[in-house]
């Protein structure tokens, strides 16, 4: 792995790196047995795939037009990339989508992973498309002689091609499409008529209850308990929650334990709804949609005030200019649940800072490492936005390094209805990013943003090709796996 600060040199790494993709090999062996004077390229940007020496002493040179490694999380339904079908959901730009279909082929070749201020690192194929900000710094004659920050238009750019310290990634505010009112509960009971709790309204309070079990609570299927731990300080929680058990009807126990208070309700509905919304266990808790993308703010900011008071806390810091921030932390070992955090905070317009937090501990004096954990820090006075930069429909955060490794493996892609998708709150772009003639569909959601965006990076990559000092020719992706593009060749080099 070798860090890089250059395009030059990043392109260099890539060359060296470099082993031919599945496609890439089935050209150069059909090229090959065709016997057709041939060189093979590394893919670094900019360049060809492939020349061929033509009959007359002269060449052409062909571009393979087109993805994430099979670790990669998807929001939506929370599922690894790689267990993704169609029909199911992702979180893009635009809020929720559905997947159309997935893709998945074989790969060799360099994959960049990406860092970012207060983003986990991810990974993707250099080529991926990436939506980013170009940032520009100017300085402005003022008494302190301030630098201030100025966001381009977006566009979208190749993974291999994001610069630190210029580009900016997008982490969207996703706007409220759940106006749910009640939840019904009563497909969780054993006999829905004579159960006491068949629905629960969703207000603060009760959004208050669920962010409280996502961070300190557990559903016992053996007794039918709902169960919060909260420290013998916490007294002000505690009767918060048992009010607001006593107003769905339900009775409340309490119980110390040494500097724990145990609060416990029984019941079965509520059980298996907490079960099937938030998770059993601590490495599956997430927060559900209908909070996350809930149109009342109010909700959201119930679920994460439930949420801080049970896993999180306040504490100044210091800015090193004699100023101290508010400044909330909070940790989980729950990926999901992480990345729901600092997109449900982005709606708040809060930038919350994630980092991978290493757990260690002890068993009969030797020490373990746990499993591994996150870390959530946001400043709800603003103090802690540090370089991100806040705006109305995102949040901006700068590119601090990237990194080039050889991957050899499955990669995986799809195509979505939003026709983006997120990898670590990033947003990325899908399948549906070159024009081919036989597979590109017109958007249907959001058609005038798409097509422009589109029809822009297409022009400027015809533009780009224009001016190279060589004939090139462009063979789709589809046209080498159904071997249409041998018609093509074969017509070059004068046998057809």
């Amino acid at each position: 792995m070798a860090d890089v600060f250059s395009r030059e040199k990043r392109s260099e790494i890539m060359s060296r790196i470099h082993q031919p993709t599945r496609l890439e090999t089935e050209v150069h062996r059909w090229l090959e047995s065709e016997g057709i004077p041939h060189e093979m390229y590394p893919k670094v940007e900019g360049r060809p795939d492939v020349r061929i020496v033509l009959p007359d002493g002269g060449d052409v040179y062909v571009f393979i037009d087109g993805c994430v490694p099979p670790d990669t999380l998807i929001l939506g339904d929370n599922k690894l990339i790689s267990a993704i079908r169609a029909n199911d959901r992702c979180l893009g730009l635009g809020g929720l989508a559905s997947v159309v279909r997935p893709y998945s082929h074989a790969y060799s070749g360099p994959l960049v992973t990406i860092k970012a201020l207060g983003v986990l690192p991810f990974r993707l194929t250099p080529d991926h498309p990436v939506l980013a900000v170009s940032v520009a710094r100017h300085e402005v004659k003022r008494p302190r002689h301030r630098t201030w920050r100025v966001p381009s238009e977006p566009a979208w750019v190749p993974a291999g091609l994001l610069e630190p310290k210029r580009h900016y990634l997008v982490i969207p505010r996703l706007a409220g499409v759940y106006e749910t009112r009640t939840l019904d509960i009563s497909a969780f009971a054993r006999r829905p008529k004579g159960c006491v709790l068949t629905e629960l309204p969703l207000d603060p309070e009760v959004a208050f209850l669920l962010g409280l079990y996502v961070a300190d609570g557990y559903a016992h299927t053996g007794n039918w308990h709902v169960y919060f731990y909260l420290n013998t300080t916490e007294q002000r929680v505690v009767e918060r929650v048992r009010g607001t058990l006593e107003r769905l009807g339900l009775g409340c126990h309490l119980r110390t334990r040494g500097n724990v208070t145990e609060v416990a309700t029984c019941s079965r509905p509520l059980v298996g709804a907490l079960r099937a919304w938030c998770g059993g266990e601590a490495g599956s808790k997430a927060m559900p949609d209908f909070i996350l993308l809930h149109r009342d703010e109010a909700v959201l900011r119930g679920f994460l005030e439930g949420y801080m008071a049970g896993d999180g806390h306040a504490s100044p810091h210091p800015n090193g200019r004699g100023r101290s921030y508010l400044r909330c932390v909070a940790g989980t070992v729950s990926l999901a649940l992480a990345l729901q955090l600092q997109l449900a905070f982005a709606r708040l317009g809060l930038f919350a800072s994630l980092s991978p937090m290493r757990r260690t501990t002890q068993i009969m004096g030797r020490p373990v490492r746990a499993r591994q954990a996150y870390r959530v820090e946001v400043f709800p006075d603003g103090g802690g936005r540090g370089r991100a930069i806040v705006t109305d429909w995102a949040i901006l955060t700068p590119v601090t390094s990237l990194c080039t490794e050889y991957y050899r493996g499955t990669v995986y892609n799809m195509e979505t209805t939003d026709h983006t998708y997120l990898v670590s709150n990033v947003v990325v772009h899908n399948c549906f990013w070159h024009m081919c003639p036989k597979h590109y569909r017109r958007p249907k959601t959001n058609t005038e943003f798409w097509v422009r965006h589109i029809e822009e990076a297409e022009a400027r990559r015809r533009e780009v090709r224009a001016r190279l000092p060589y004939r090139w020719v462009r063979v789709w992706e589809c046209e080498v796996r159904d071997g249409s593009y041998k018609r093509l060749i074969l017509s070059l080099v004068g046998r057809s």
